[in-house]
């Protein structure tokens, strides 16, 4: 081998292996979450729930300030069983991400409603063990104490 093309195979490896680092970096940044894959493809990625949804969160109402009077519990029922033993709360009403999980049968207070065509939701919060947790949970799943039935 001639001593030109040593060196030119010598910086081309080099090159050619950093573009291969490079790009091999740069397609695990890009990757996107399956969830995008899933939606995408026409799948919910979201949980099933025993009831029905409404299909466009955007066709729901503003939400409605309930105040500190609207005590209730989390029971996780829908008529009559048990479906959710740890009823999850999310980042909205339109459910795209879990933000933690509440033993059915938590005491917590409802600070907003939104109504929806199909399914209202609630945002409640819960205080346990001296951590404040808060998040949207389907209607069915909020019992309300008798003094704040109205809603």
């Amino acid at each position: 081998m001639p001593h030109g093309s040593r060196l030119l195979t010598v910086p081309g490896l080099l090159v050619a292996g950093l573009l291969v680092l490079g790009l091999g970096g740069a397609a695990r940044q890009m990757n996107p979450p399956r969830q995008f894959f899933a939606a995408q493809q026409g799948q919910d990625p979201r949980p099933d729930l025993p009831f029905p949804d409404n299909a466009d969160a955007s066709q729901c109402g503003l939400p409605t300030l309930l105040g500190n009077a609207y005590t209730g519990t989390l029971t996780g029922v829908y008529q009559g069983t048990l479906t959710e033993p740890q009823v999850r709360l999310y980042d909205s009403h339109a459910r795209a991400r879990v933000l933690a999980q509440i033993q059915a049968g938590t005491r917590v207070r409802a600070l907003l409603l939104v109504a929806g065509p199909q399914l209202d939701y609630l945002l409640v919060r819960a205080v346990m063990d001296g951590k404040t947790l808060e998040g949207w949970v389907p209607a069915p799943y909020f019992q309300a104490d008798a003094r704040t039935r109205e809603f």
